[in-house]
């Protein structure tokens, strides 16, 4: 699973699974290129946004991709009473 992160202007926004990261991008800087614009896009939990990117912003996207490992189920721990009194 890939988690893609927008970062403009120091805010996050945990993008939603169905955005086109790539389409994103071109229009952000179309955006910037164009003198300053409105982008919308919706977050993970489904919020809207309408951000106006300017040549100024200052974009980060990030992708992260989860990757999980399971540990054995086989234990080398053994649990130990032996207290000297």
């Amino acid at each position: 699973m890939k988690n893609v992160t927008l970062i403009i202007d120091a805010i996050r926004i945990h993008l939603a699974d169905s955005l086109d990261v790539e389409a994103l991008k071109t229009t952000i800087v179309a955006a910037a290129r164009s003198g300053g614009d409105f982008v919308h896009l919706e977050s993970e939990k489904g919020v809207l946004y309408d951000l106006l990117v300017t040549p100024a912003s200052t974009v980060v996207v990030q992708s992260v991709t989860n990757v999980f490992e399971f540990a054995s189920a086989v234990s080398t721990w053994t649990a130990s009473l032996d207290h000297e009194l």
